[in-house]
This record gives C-alpha cells, sequence and structure tokens, in this order.
C-alpha cells in the first residue's frame, strides 16, 4: 500500500514515541519495510511511501534526513542485515550479524551517547574504507542461532555492535542484494574515506553530501517498526495512542517503569527515573513474549502491552482505544496493516499508487506462475506463466483465469470513435493476442511487449514507447507509474539525481539489446531478462490493472494501434509504386492481410516484392497467406486472413476501399 508521508507525520511520530525533537538540528530516522516510490534525495515537505514489508533480500526500507520544521530528504535503504549474512552467522551463534531493535539513539541523561557520527566505514574490508557514520557504542540488536529470523525467543543483547549507517554497496532496490551484517545501509555506491572524499553514487551520494555539507557531527537516530509510518499516515496524526521504547523519556515511561518496578521487574540500577534504557527494555519483551508469542514481540509497549501490565494507558485523542496488541506498529516477524474498516475512508479521486506483490505459484505440472490479488474487487489476476525464449526468461500471459473476464477488443466498440480502422487492426490483434488489452510477454529479446497489438518496448520512437507517451498524458498515469513523466514529449524517469530519459539507443546494464535499442526503457519494464524480477512483476501487475479498470487505457491502446496501423498500411502503399502495381482501391481484406504481414515481419527483406508480387496475382488473398507461411506462422495466417474474410463482409464496410491519396478507406 502507498501513503503520502509528511514531515507533520514525522513530528507526530517522534512525540506518539516520546522522543525528544530537536529543533536546530539534522536528524536520522529509520522506517523498517517502507519504501520511497518517488523524489528521493529531495528535501520536501511530502513523499510517497510504499508498504513493502522487509524479505531481507531487498532494500525495503528508507532512511530519512529531518530538519524538524522545514523539511526531509528520503533515501532506499535497509534497517536488518542481509539474509545470506544472517546465514553466515548462525553456526557462530549469531555473532557477528544482528538486527537493531526498534529504538532512538541519543544522548540519554545517564547513559553513553549513542548518536551517529561522522567518520569512515570499512576500516578493514577489502573493499577500502569510505565516508560514513560510525557507532562505537552499545546498542539494543537480536541476535539468533536457531534460525534465521529474529523473533521474542532469540537472544535480545546490549552490546557494542558496531553498527555504523553506511552505503549498501547496491544499487538497485529492485534486484536482491546490499552490504549489511547488521549496520544501517542506505542504496548506492560507495566513495572514499573522509580525509579524501567523493566518488559516491545513487542515493547514498545524495545522503552523505546533505550531511556532511554541515557543521553539525552528530546525528540522532529514531527507527520505527513496520507498518508504523503507513499507521500514522493512514489513521492521520491524532488517532495513534503513544507508545515507548529503548531511547524514550518522559512521564509515560515513568508510569510503565514504577508499575513494573511493583511487579517485580528489574528496570535499572537507578530504578524508576523516566528513561527507558536496556533493562527496562528487557521487561517489556519478557511480558510480550509471554502474552503474545514469539512472533508478536515487537518491544514496543503499547496499550495492549501496558493492559497485560495491568495499567491504564492513555487512548488516542478523540478515539477510544483500540483492540490491538502492540503490533500496534508491526510486530519484527510480520507486517500488521491496518483492518480494512478501521482507517478513514478514502475518496477515490485520491486513490493511492496502485501496488501488488504477485505471489509465485508453482502448478502440478511443475510448471511456474505468478498471480495477484486485485485490490479493487479481489479478482485473482494472472500475471503470466514463466517462458524461456532464445535463452531468456519471462512472462506470458495472454487473457488470464476465465474468472477474470479480462477485456478484449472488438471492432464494434470503437467503429464509430475510429471508422474502418478500427475494423482494419482487429484481425492482427487476434494473431497477436486473441485481442486480449492484458497480453503481455517479457521473455524474448524484446523485453517487454504489451497490449491486444503487442507493442514491444525495445523499438525506440515505435511501439510500447508511444503507448506509454499517450498513457502519461492521462490523471490515471500518477497512480500506475509515479515515478515517470513525460518532457519534451519524451518519457523520463525521476532518479535521485534529477529525470533521466527511457528513450533512445540506450545500452542495458546487462547488455541484452541490440544496436539502437533502448535499453533504458527496456530495463525500467524488466531489469533482468534471464529471470522474472521484481520490475518487470510490478510493471506487469500496473498494466494489466490498468487496462482492467479504465476504459481510458483501452481507448488509449485502440488510438495508438491505430496510428501504427495506418503509418506501416502507407509504408506499403508507398513501396508498392516501386514493385509495379498499386494498393490503391484495393478492398480492406487484402489490406488487413498486408498489414499483417508487415506488423509480424513475416516477409524478410522481401517483404515489399513479395506483397506487391500478391497483389498482381489472379488470387491476392491466398498469395499474401503464402509469405513467412512456416510451421510457426500457418496456425496464425490461417486466423488472421478468416477474420480479414469476416470483417469484409461488415455491413459498415461495404464497397470501401483504400484510397492512397487520403491514406484511407472511401
Amino acid at each position: 500500500m502507498t501513503f503520502t508521508f509528511t514531515e507533520k507525520h514525522i513530528r507526530r511520530m517522534f512525540e506518539l514515541a516520546n522522543f525528544e525533537v530537536p529543533e536546530d538540528e539534522m536528524v536520522f530516522f529509520g522506517l523498517r519495510g517502507s519504501s520511497p516510490v518517488t523524489n528521493e534525495g529531495v528535501f520536501d515537505d511530502s513523499h510517497v511511501l510504499i508498504e513493502l514489508g522487509t524479505d531481507w533480500t531487498h532494500q525495503r526500507c528508507t532512511i530519512g534526513q529531518w530538519l524538524p520544521g522545514k523539511s526531509f530528504a528520503i533515501h532506499t535503504a535497509s534497517t536488518v542485515p542481509n539474509i545470506v549474512s544472517v546465514r553466515k552467522k548462525i553456526n557462530n551463534n549469531g555473532y557477528g550479524v544482528n538486527m537493531l531493535a526498534p529504538c532512538y539513539l541519543t544522548d540519554l541523561p545517564g547513559t553513553s551517547d549513542h548518536r551517529y557520527t561522522k567518520g569512515d566505514h570499512g576500516l578493514t574490508s577489502k573493499l577500502g574504507p569510505h565516508r560514513a557514520f560510525r557507532n562505537a557504542n552499545k546498542l539494543p540488536v537480536w541476535r539468533t542461532g536457531d534460525d534465521d529470523d529474529y523473533e521474542g525467543d532469540d537472544r535480545l543483547v546490549y552490546e557494542s555492535a558496531f553498527d555504523n549507517l553506511h552505503c549498501s554497496r547496491h544499487m538497485d532496490s529492485t534486484t536482491p542484494g546490499y552490504s549489511s551484517f547488521g549496520c544501517q545501509v542506505v542504496a548506492g555506491a560507495a566513495g572514499r574515506r573522509t580525509s579524501n572524499p567523493g566518488g559516491e553514487k545513487g542515493s547514498w551520494k545524495a545522503f552523505v553530501n546533505a550531511a556532511y555539507a554541515l557543521s553539525q557531527h552528530s546525528f540522532r537516530y529514531a527507527l520505527f517498526n513496520q507498518g508504523e509510518a503507513l499507521r500514522t499516515a493512514t489513521l492521520g496524526v491524532s488517532k495513534r495512542s503513544p507508545t515507548v521504547r529503548f531511547g524514550s523519556t518522559g512521564d509515560l515511561v515513568l508510569h510503565l517503569q514504577e508499575a513494573l518496578v511493583d511487579g517485580g521487574f528489574n528496570v535499572g540500577r537507578s530504578g524508576p527515573d523516566g528513561i527507558l534504557g536496556f533493562k527496562t527494555l528487557e521487561a517489556i519483551r519478557d511480558i510480550q513474549l509471554e502474552a503474545f508469542g514469539a512472533s508478536g514481540v515487537d518491544l514496543v509497549c503499547g496499550q495492549a502491552t501496558a493492559a497485560e501490565i495491568g495499567i491504564d494507558w492513555p487512548a488516542a485523542v478523540g478515539k477510544k482505544p483500540e483492540p490491538v496488541h502492540d503490533l500496534e506498529n508491526g510486530a519484527l516477524g510480520a507486517i500488521d496493516l491496518l483492518d480494512e474498516g478501521a482507517g478513514p475512508e478514502i475518496d477515490d479521486k485520491d486513490m493511492e499508487v496502485f501496488f501488488v506483490t504477485p505471489t509465485r505459484e508453482t502448478k502440478p505440472n511443475g510448471k511456474v506462475r505468478w498471480v495477484f490479488e486485485d485490490p479493487v474487487d479481489k479478482t485473482r489476476r494472472y500475471v503470466g506463466g514463466e517462458a524461456k525464449l532464445q535463452g531468456f526468461r519471462g512472462l506470458a500471459r495472454i487473457r488470464g483465469f476465465d474468472a477474470e473476464k479480462a477485456p478484449v477488443y472488438d471492432h464494434k466498440d470503437w467503429i464509430e470513435q475510429f471508422g474502418a480502422w478500427a475494423a482494419v487492426i482487429e484481425p492482427t490483434g487476434l494473431g497477436e493476442s486473441q485481442n486480449s488489452f492484458t497480453c503481455l510477454n517479457s521473455y524474448d529479446r524484446a523485453a517487454f511487449t504489451f497490449g491486444f497489438y503487442q507493442l514491444a518496448a525495445h523499438t525506440a520512437n515505435d511501439n510500447l514507447i508511444l503507448l506509454f507517451r499517450k498513457l502519461l498524458e492521462s490523471a490515471e498515469a500518477s497512480r500506475y507509474f509515479p515515478d515517470l513523466r513525460l518532457i519534451g514529449g519524451k518519457v523520463h524517469k525521476e532518479t535521485t539525481s534529477g529525470a533521466v530519459s527511457l528513450e533512445g539507443a540506450q545500452r542495458r546494464v546487462d547488455g541484452n539489446n541490440r544496436v539502437g535499442e533502448q535499453g533504458g526503457f527496456m530495463d525500467y519494464l524488466n531489469g533482468d531478462m534471464n529471470s522474472v524480477d521484481p520490475a518487470e512483476l510490478q510493471a506487469a501487475s500496473r498494466l494489466i490493472h490498468w487496462a482492467v479498470h479504465s476504459e481510458e487505457h483501452r481507448s488509449i491502446q485502440v488510438e495508438v494501434a491505430v496510428e501504427l496501423a495506418r503509418k506501416k498500411v502507407k509504408r506499403i502503399a508507398d513501396r508498392m509504386s516501386g514493385q509495379g502495381t498499386s494498393l490503391d482501391g484495393r478492398p480492406v481484406r487484402e489490406v488487413a492481410l498486408a498489414l499483417d504481414i508487415l506488423h509480424n515481419g513475416r516477409g524478410g527483406s522481401e517483404t515489399f516484392p513479395r506483397i506487391g508480387r500478391a497483389l498482381k496475382s489472379d488470387d491476392p488473398m491466398a498469395e499474401l497467406s503464402k509469405i513467412g507461411c512456416t510451421d510457426i506462422f500457418a496456425g496464425r495466417i490461417d486466423r488472421v486472413r478468416k477474420a480479414a474474410e469476416r470483417i469484409q463482409k461488415l455491413k459498415r464496410l461495404k464497397g470501401l476501399r483504400y484510397d492512397v491519396a487520403s491514406n484511407d478507406f472511401v
């Protein structure tokens, strides 16, 4: 689920957690399980985030920089260790890897200063040191020596874990991998050490430059649990009850500590002092473990934990206490989002950015497919089955599951708008996709092909990029592709370093394209042509959902198909004079079949001479049907020819013939 997160929300989260808010310095914060959608590295008073939850493989968190009362910047990050790192250390009883507990790292009275300070990370690394933010003080961290998760029955320790805040050495959140054994990491490439700075790339470059530009030497850090930012933004700033955790201070902490002491718990040498340190945190863990089980321990005391202790706890302003245990902020092991009926109503005009997480399924025959639940109508939608071709691997989808009732192109729905051309494109649509508006494939060299007319991503200034140009003019575009926009009529992607064009001849990162192909656009839609990757799953899901639920989207598909068909037919007409014949005066069926040859690329280098010879023959339809008629295309050609014969009989097309001068049917 996506949500708009504002500077007001950050302040409210600090206040609710009973964290001191400094007004004259930059503060770092981490949002576990929430990822930036757009505008990374830019200081503003609001940003769009998406709650994906952590998977320990991809960078699915946010680390932000907040200037209280002014603005904040967000960065793709991870606040949990990489699963590969965790598994490496299980046999070492978890030593060498950890997960930082939700906390506020600040200069707590009577304890050490936990803040991050400017300094180099990786002093002994083979990769070399780079400027970062160091922490050599004791921290509350989890360690696991039995399995690869962190839950309430794992070891909660207070140690100098040397969890720095540094570069993840991994640029892309959509592909697996990042460097963390417990450190907080921001996506990007590392630069050089403090004494010789520079060279950073990605979001990390913006992060480190913004902080190092300040005279401020040390930085407080607040780490929030999964779902907490989403909950604050969705319920509103006045509809959450307060909580306390490591680093919280004040009367509510004192109230909790006094009750814990009365219950026989140890809250530290000084007794109840209004400062939530590690001993008080241990008591919270013990209570939650007994009451809620290992998966219910989130180390945050709210209403439910307070109820287990037997003390009153403040409710949200204007709201009765909510029946949640401290999965109020999401347990460490799971994402606990809002009950569907608990939050405020959302006006349709303010719909969130569309996002789903497709699920991988293995069918009884061993084949793999991906599906998602449609958030609008709860329909189980098919994204595609995994397919391979010419060494590439990706998705293949035509119409999806029968129950989907996915939309299909029918010329009768569009003939009033597009005239004879609505019928002319139907045979090719049938051959390409069974006329399915949601047909797609991402398993061949084109990287990504979509729609009933099957428009491919690899061709510059043609096909799918033309569809995206028109789609991005729609008011609906910001819901489905919020990181794309048109600049000078061309498709650009917003990045931390500004807008980058996805058009024109560009090389793919993995090199899987030919000279002249637009690798930037291919990369955006399909990041890895050798596997089914998150980028193509998300692009496919968004396009499928958009086509299913939007008549405007389908109309744009038809408009682009008609434009392309008219260009191709004109190209054929222009070339026929050199073949000693003409397309002028030809019936609709012959034009439709010739169009399909060019669209499908069946004629090779002899396309136009072969079309010319067919048109001069006694039976043009029979001869056109022979062009490129291999075993692979025989079935398609037969279907397209029969469809072309059918449209010729339509009452609306009776007597119409192609006119070269107008490139139309008269």
